[in-house]
Protein backbone atom coordinates (compact mmCIF):
# COMPACT_ATOMS: atom_id res chain seq x y z
CA UNK A 1 0.00 0.00 0.00
CA UNK A 2 1.65 3.57 -1.15
CA UNK A 3 1.16 6.11 1.76
CA UNK A 4 3.85 8.14 0.25
CA UNK A 5 0.75 10.79 -0.17
CA UNK A 6 -1.60 10.46 2.87
CA UNK A 7 -0.60 12.54 5.59
CA UNK A 8 -3.00 12.09 9.02
CA UNK A 9 -3.45 14.37 12.19
CA UNK A 10 -2.80 13.61 15.08
CA UNK A 11 0.35 11.39 14.24
CA UNK A 12 0.24 8.60 16.61
CA UNK A 13 3.49 9.51 18.08
CA UNK A 14 1.61 12.72 19.05
CA UNK A 15 -1.53 10.76 20.48
CA UNK A 16 -2.36 10.22 24.35
CA UNK A 17 -2.22 6.27 23.51
CA UNK A 18 0.67 6.13 21.63
CA UNK A 19 2.34 3.82 24.42
CA UNK A 20 -0.53 1.59 23.85
CA UNK A 21 -0.12 0.95 19.98
CA UNK A 22 3.95 1.81 19.44
CA UNK A 23 5.06 -1.95 19.53
CA UNK A 24 2.20 -2.69 17.15
CA UNK A 25 3.09 -0.46 14.38
CA UNK A 26 4.26 -1.97 11.41
CA UNK A 27 7.37 -0.77 9.65
CA UNK A 28 5.03 -0.14 6.56
CA UNK A 29 3.06 2.10 8.11
CA UNK A 30 5.12 4.01 9.97
CA UNK A 31 4.94 6.90 7.17
CA UNK A 32 1.49 7.37 7.97
CA UNK A 33 1.83 7.30 11.52
CA UNK A 34 4.54 9.23 12.61
CA UNK A 35 5.87 12.76 12.13
CA UNK A 36 2.81 13.43 9.73
CA UNK A 37 3.79 17.21 9.71
CA UNK A 38 7.50 16.45 9.04
CA UNK A 39 6.07 14.58 5.86
CA UNK A 40 3.66 16.80 5.01
CA UNK A 41 6.45 19.59 4.54
CA UNK A 42 8.99 17.39 2.56
CA UNK A 43 5.86 17.14 0.00
CA UNK A 44 5.39 20.44 0.09
CA UNK A 45 9.35 20.94 -0.35
CA UNK A 46 9.69 18.28 -3.02
CA UNK A 47 7.06 20.09 -5.39
CA UNK A 48 4.89 16.95 -5.63
CA UNK A 49 2.33 16.88 -8.35
CA UNK A 50 0.14 13.75 -6.88
CA UNK A 51 -2.82 15.08 -4.49
CA UNK A 52 -1.83 14.96 -1.06
CA UNK A 53 -5.01 13.69 1.19
CA UNK A 54 -4.49 15.14 4.84
CA UNK A 55 -6.62 13.03 7.15
CA UNK A 56 -7.47 14.69 10.40
CA UNK A 57 -10.84 14.85 12.92
CA UNK A 58 -10.09 18.31 13.55
CA UNK A 59 -9.33 19.52 10.51
CA UNK A 60 -12.44 21.38 10.20
CA UNK A 61 -12.46 22.49 13.94
CA UNK A 62 -10.70 25.30 15.82
CA UNK A 63 -8.93 26.57 12.00
CA UNK A 64 -7.60 29.33 13.94
CA UNK A 65 -6.69 27.98 17.77
CA UNK A 66 -5.77 24.19 16.61
CA UNK A 67 -2.13 23.30 15.76
CA UNK A 68 -1.41 20.22 13.83
CA UNK A 69 1.43 18.85 15.40
CA UNK A 70 2.92 21.83 15.38
CA UNK A 71 1.45 23.38 12.20
CA UNK A 72 -0.60 26.46 12.22
CA UNK A 73 -3.84 27.06 9.96
CA UNK A 74 -1.26 29.88 8.30
CA UNK A 75 1.05 26.62 7.56
CA UNK A 76 -1.13 24.67 6.35
CA UNK A 77 -2.40 27.88 3.72
CA UNK A 78 0.87 28.18 2.93
CA UNK A 79 1.50 24.49 2.33
CA UNK A 80 -1.61 24.39 -0.22
CA UNK A 81 0.00 27.05 -2.30
CA UNK A 82 2.92 24.80 -3.07
CA UNK A 83 0.98 21.96 -3.41
CA UNK A 84 -2.29 19.88 -3.98
CA UNK A 85 -3.93 19.07 -0.72
CA UNK A 86 -7.11 17.63 0.09
CA UNK A 87 -8.64 17.66 3.34
CA UNK A 88 -10.66 14.45 4.28
CA UNK A 89 -12.49 15.57 7.31
CA UNK A 90 -15.48 14.57 9.55
CA UNK A 91 -16.44 18.24 9.41
CA UNK A 92 -20.00 18.86 7.07
CA UNK A 93 -19.46 22.52 6.35
CA UNK A 94 -15.31 22.33 6.74
CA UNK A 95 -15.13 24.07 3.25
CA UNK A 96 -17.05 27.03 4.75
CA UNK A 97 -15.22 27.48 8.32
CA UNK A 98 -12.04 27.70 6.29
CA UNK A 99 -13.41 30.39 4.43
CA UNK A 100 -14.58 32.07 6.70
CA UNK A 101 -11.47 31.85 8.53
CA UNK A 102 -9.59 32.96 5.75
CA UNK A 103 -11.72 35.82 4.89
CA UNK A 104 -11.22 36.80 8.71
CA UNK A 105 -7.49 36.49 8.32
CA UNK A 106 -7.23 38.22 5.22
CA UNK A 107 -5.98 35.08 3.20
CA UNK A 108 -6.84 33.65 0.02
CA UNK A 109 -8.17 29.91 1.03
CA UNK A 110 -5.41 27.88 -0.93
CA UNK A 111 -7.05 24.19 -0.41
CA UNK A 112 -7.70 22.26 -3.32
CA UNK A 113 -10.79 20.52 -2.17
CA UNK A 114 -12.42 18.73 0.74
CA UNK A 115 -14.23 15.17 1.19
CA UNK A 116 -16.45 14.62 3.91
CA UNK A 117 -16.88 11.44 5.62
CA UNK A 118 -18.73 10.96 9.09
CA UNK A 119 -15.82 8.60 9.84
CA UNK A 120 -17.43 7.46 13.27
CA UNK A 121 -19.95 5.36 11.04
CA UNK A 122 -17.38 3.25 10.03
CA UNK A 123 -15.90 2.71 13.49
CA UNK A 124 -19.30 2.79 15.47
CA UNK A 125 -20.52 -0.16 13.70
CA UNK A 126 -17.51 -2.62 14.83
CA UNK A 127 -18.88 -1.80 18.59
CA UNK A 128 -22.69 -2.74 17.32
CA UNK A 129 -23.32 -6.11 19.18
CA UNK A 130 -26.80 -6.45 18.69
CA UNK A 131 -27.73 -3.45 21.09
CA UNK A 132 -30.92 -2.66 18.78
CA UNK A 133 -34.30 -2.27 20.77
CA UNK A 134 -37.07 -0.67 20.29
CA UNK A 135 -38.49 0.57 23.90
CA UNK A 136 -41.93 1.35 25.04
CA UNK A 137 -43.69 1.27 28.18
CA UNK A 138 -40.59 3.63 30.10
CA UNK A 139 -40.62 5.18 32.79
CA UNK A 140 -38.32 7.75 32.30
CA UNK A 141 -39.20 10.56 28.67
CA UNK A 142 -35.36 10.67 28.04
CA UNK A 143 -31.70 9.75 28.84
CA UNK A 144 -28.90 12.03 29.04
CA UNK A 145 -25.51 11.14 29.72
CA UNK A 146 -22.54 13.04 30.33
CA UNK A 147 -18.90 12.31 31.06
CA UNK A 148 -16.50 14.87 29.85
CA UNK A 149 -18.36 17.65 30.69
CA UNK A 150 -17.91 21.02 28.88
CA UNK A 151 -19.83 24.48 28.35
CA UNK A 152 -22.42 23.58 25.62
CA UNK A 153 -23.40 20.04 28.25
CA UNK A 154 -24.21 22.67 30.83
CA UNK A 155 -25.87 24.93 28.60
CA UNK A 156 -28.57 22.22 27.28
CA UNK A 157 -28.66 21.21 30.93
CA UNK A 158 -29.60 24.37 32.29
CA UNK A 159 -32.13 24.94 29.38
CA UNK A 160 -33.73 21.58 30.80
CA UNK A 161 -33.36 22.56 34.02
CA UNK A 162 -35.35 25.71 33.49
CA UNK A 163 -38.23 24.34 32.48
CA UNK A 164 -37.67 21.56 35.22
CA UNK A 165 -37.38 18.71 32.42
CA UNK A 166 -34.36 16.61 34.44
CA UNK A 167 -37.69 14.96 36.28
CA UNK A 168 -38.47 13.30 33.12
CA UNK A 169 -34.66 11.91 32.54
CA UNK A 170 -32.24 9.28 33.53
CA UNK A 171 -28.86 11.05 33.44
CA UNK A 172 -25.54 11.22 34.67
CA UNK A 173 -22.91 13.76 35.30
CA UNK A 174 -19.52 12.58 36.19
CA UNK A 175 -16.69 14.85 35.52
CA UNK A 176 -14.76 16.29 38.39
CA UNK A 177 -12.34 19.18 37.47
CA UNK A 178 -11.65 22.93 37.90
CA UNK A 179 -13.54 23.23 35.47
CA UNK A 180 -16.97 23.10 36.84
CA UNK A 181 -16.17 25.14 39.81
CA UNK A 182 -15.24 27.95 37.29
CA UNK A 183 -18.41 27.53 35.64
CA UNK A 184 -20.27 27.31 38.63
CA UNK A 185 -18.86 30.44 39.93
CA UNK A 186 -19.61 32.60 36.51
CA UNK A 187 -22.35 31.22 35.77
CA UNK A 188 -24.35 30.83 38.61
CA UNK A 189 -26.29 28.65 37.77
CA UNK A 190 -29.64 27.95 40.33
CA UNK A 191 -29.15 24.01 40.00
CA UNK A 192 -26.27 22.25 41.00
CA UNK A 193 -23.49 21.52 38.34
CA UNK A 194 -20.98 20.24 40.94
CA UNK A 195 -22.77 17.59 41.96
CA UNK A 196 -22.10 14.27 40.53
CA UNK A 197 -24.56 11.28 39.07
CA UNK A 198 -23.72 8.13 38.43
CA UNK A 199 -26.07 5.99 36.58
CA UNK A 200 -24.60 2.63 37.63
CA UNK A 201 -21.21 1.35 39.93
CA UNK A 202 -19.72 1.53 36.30
CA UNK A 203 -18.80 5.10 35.76
CA UNK A 204 -17.64 6.28 32.62
CA UNK A 205 -18.09 2.98 31.70
CA UNK A 206 -21.78 3.05 31.84
CA UNK A 207 -21.14 4.96 28.50
CA UNK A 208 -20.44 1.67 26.34
CA UNK A 209 -21.07 -1.60 28.53
CA UNK A 210 -24.30 -3.63 28.05
CA UNK A 211 -26.54 -4.11 29.84
CA UNK A 212 -28.12 -0.89 30.03
CA UNK A 213 -32.00 -0.60 31.70
CA UNK A 214 -31.99 2.75 32.58
CA UNK A 215 -31.00 3.41 28.61
CA UNK A 216 -33.71 1.37 27.39
CA UNK A 217 -36.45 2.60 30.04
CA UNK A 218 -35.99 6.22 28.21
CA UNK A 219 -37.74 6.99 25.37
CA UNK A 220 -35.20 9.47 23.93
CA UNK A 221 -32.03 10.34 24.11
CA UNK A 222 -30.88 13.86 24.21
CA UNK A 223 -27.42 14.93 23.24
CA UNK A 224 -24.94 17.36 23.30
CA UNK A 225 -22.74 16.68 19.58
CA UNK A 226 -19.20 17.52 19.92
CA UNK A 227 -19.16 21.36 19.23
CA UNK A 228 -16.08 23.20 18.62
CA UNK A 229 -14.65 26.45 17.40
CA UNK A 230 -17.06 28.51 15.26
CA UNK A 231 -20.03 26.29 14.16
CA UNK A 232 -18.33 23.63 12.86
CA UNK A 233 -20.42 20.58 11.64
CA UNK A 234 -19.06 17.56 13.10
CA UNK A 235 -20.98 14.28 13.62
CA UNK A 236 -19.52 11.65 16.32
CA UNK A 237 -20.65 8.36 17.88
CA UNK A 238 -23.48 10.49 19.85
CA UNK A 239 -25.13 10.76 17.07
CA UNK A 240 -24.86 7.75 15.63
CA UNK A 241 -25.07 5.56 18.77
CA UNK A 242 -28.92 6.05 19.29
CA UNK A 243 -29.39 5.21 15.84
CA UNK A 244 -27.81 1.70 16.25
CA UNK A 245 -30.21 1.03 19.51
CA UNK A 246 -33.01 1.95 18.23
CA UNK A 247 -33.41 5.10 20.16
CA UNK A 248 -34.79 8.75 18.71
CA UNK A 249 -32.73 11.30 19.73
CA UNK A 250 -32.54 14.78 19.83
CA UNK A 251 -28.86 16.79 19.44
CA UNK A 252 -27.62 19.82 19.97
CA UNK A 253 -25.22 20.82 17.41
CA UNK A 254 -23.87 23.58 15.08
CA UNK A 255 -26.71 24.92 12.79
CA UNK A 256 -27.01 22.33 9.87
CA UNK A 257 -27.23 19.11 11.97
CA UNK A 258 -30.15 17.51 10.71
CA UNK A 259 -30.01 18.83 6.92
CA UNK A 260 -26.59 17.09 7.10
CA UNK A 261 -28.22 14.05 8.17
CA UNK A 262 -30.88 14.11 5.53
CA UNK A 263 -27.82 14.93 3.10
CA UNK A 264 -26.32 11.36 4.42
CA UNK A 265 -30.04 9.78 4.02
CA UNK A 266 -30.76 9.63 7.01
CA UNK A 267 -34.53 10.06 7.88
CA UNK A 268 -35.55 12.47 10.45
CA UNK A 269 -38.51 11.72 13.06
CA UNK A 270 -40.53 14.13 12.08
CA UNK A 271 -43.62 12.96 13.38
CA UNK A 272 -42.05 13.06 17.17
CA UNK A 273 -39.92 16.24 16.66
CA UNK A 274 -40.39 19.81 15.45
CA UNK A 275 -36.84 20.20 13.88
CA UNK A 276 -37.81 23.89 13.12
CA UNK A 277 -37.50 24.79 16.51
CA UNK A 278 -33.73 23.03 16.69
CA UNK A 279 -32.53 23.71 13.07
CA UNK A 280 -31.70 27.61 13.62
CA UNK A 281 -28.98 29.60 13.10
CA UNK A 282 -29.09 30.87 16.46
CA UNK A 283 -27.65 28.26 18.94
CA UNK A 284 -29.83 30.10 21.72
CA UNK A 285 -32.92 29.11 19.67
CA UNK A 286 -31.45 25.70 19.17
CA UNK A 287 -30.98 25.66 22.74
CA UNK A 288 -34.98 26.35 23.44
CA UNK A 289 -36.11 24.47 20.95
CA UNK A 290 -34.90 20.89 22.46
CA UNK A 291 -36.34 21.89 25.21
CA UNK A 292 -39.59 22.91 24.00
CA UNK A 293 -39.28 19.69 22.13
CA UNK A 294 -39.06 17.48 25.07
CA UNK A 295 -41.23 20.01 27.35
CA UNK A 296 -44.13 18.93 25.04
CA UNK A 297 -43.36 15.18 24.86
CA UNK A 298 -43.64 15.34 28.17
CA UNK A 299 -46.93 16.34 28.37
CA UNK A 300 -48.11 13.22 26.81
CA UNK A 301 -48.69 9.82 28.24
CA UNK A 302 -47.11 6.83 27.58
CA UNK A 303 -50.06 5.79 26.00
CA UNK A 304 -49.66 8.26 23.12
CA UNK A 305 -45.77 7.89 23.59
CA UNK A 306 -45.75 4.14 22.65
CA UNK A 307 -48.03 5.15 19.62
CA UNK A 308 -45.35 7.84 18.67
CA UNK A 309 -42.82 4.79 18.97
CA UNK A 310 -44.58 3.03 16.71
CA UNK A 311 -45.16 5.28 14.14
CA UNK A 312 -41.60 6.35 13.33
CA UNK A 313 -40.08 2.22 13.97
CA UNK A 314 -39.87 1.87 10.21
CA UNK A 315 -37.39 5.61 10.34
CA UNK A 316 -35.73 3.79 13.21
CA UNK A 317 -34.55 0.87 11.41
CA UNK A 318 -33.83 2.53 8.47
CA UNK A 319 -31.56 4.91 10.24
CA UNK A 320 -30.02 1.65 11.78
CA UNK A 321 -29.53 -0.14 8.55
CA UNK A 322 -27.99 2.65 6.81
CA UNK A 323 -25.12 2.94 9.88
CA UNK A 324 -24.03 -0.29 9.14
CA UNK A 325 -23.99 -0.44 5.32
CA UNK A 326 -22.51 3.30 4.82
CA UNK A 327 -19.75 3.87 2.63
CA UNK A 328 -17.03 5.69 1.21
CA UNK A 329 -16.37 5.45 -2.20
CA UNK A 330 -14.86 9.08 -2.69
CA UNK A 331 -12.03 7.98 -0.38
CA UNK A 332 -8.50 6.28 -1.96
CA UNK A 333 -7.66 3.11 -1.56
CA UNK A 334 -5.45 3.62 1.33
CA UNK A 335 -7.45 5.66 3.34
CA UNK A 336 -10.25 2.80 3.06
CA UNK A 337 -7.26 0.48 4.36
CA UNK A 338 -6.66 3.06 7.57
CA UNK A 339 -10.34 2.96 8.19
CA UNK A 340 -10.55 -1.25 7.77
CA UNK A 341 -7.55 -1.55 9.71
CA UNK A 342 -8.27 0.84 12.84
CA UNK A 343 -5.32 2.78 11.93
CA UNK A 344 -6.76 6.61 11.65
CA UNK A 345 -6.04 8.61 14.82
CA UNK A 346 -9.50 10.42 15.11
CA UNK A 347 -12.07 9.72 18.62
CA UNK A 348 -13.57 6.97 17.69
CA UNK A 349 -10.55 4.83 15.60
CA UNK A 350 -10.63 3.06 19.37
CA UNK A 351 -12.31 2.54 22.65
CA UNK A 352 -9.34 4.00 25.40
CA UNK A 353 -9.86 0.54 26.82
CA UNK A 354 -9.34 -1.91 24.23
CA UNK A 355 -6.95 0.45 21.73
CA UNK A 356 -4.00 -2.48 21.78
CA UNK A 357 -6.64 -4.88 21.10
CA UNK A 358 -7.69 -4.08 18.13
CA UNK A 359 -5.54 -1.53 16.40
CA UNK A 360 -4.10 -2.55 13.32
CA UNK A 361 -6.61 -5.44 13.10
CA UNK A 362 -9.80 -5.89 10.23
CA UNK A 363 -12.07 -7.49 12.34
CA UNK A 364 -15.20 -6.74 14.50
CA UNK A 365 -14.58 -6.14 18.07
CA UNK A 366 -15.01 -9.32 20.26
CA UNK A 367 -18.22 -8.81 21.48
CA UNK A 368 -16.95 -10.17 24.89
CA UNK A 369 -14.68 -6.78 25.34
CA UNK A 370 -17.07 -4.07 24.20
CA UNK A 371 -20.47 -3.34 23.39
CA UNK A 372 -22.61 -0.68 22.97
Amino acid sequence: MDFSHIVQFPAANEHESYDLVKDKIKPEWKSVLINQADKLKKLAQSKTNKPVYVVGGEMGSYPLHQTWDGLYFEDMIEIAEQIDIILITSSANCKHEWDQKCRTLGMKNTIKDYIFIPWCLHFIKKFYTHGFKITKDCTKLFVYLNRRLSSNKIMLRHFLERHNLMQHAHYSWLDEDNFLPFMQDTFKPKWDLMQKVELDNDAGGEMSTLPQPWYDDAYVDVVSETYNDGETVDLSEKTFKPMLRGKPSLQFNAYGHYHTLEKLGFKLLHEMFDYDKVEHPDRTKRLEGIADNIKRLSQLSSYDMNKLIDVVTPKLIHNKELVLNFGYPQVPKEVQYLLDYNLMPVDMYSNWKWREYYFGQKKTIDTTLIKL
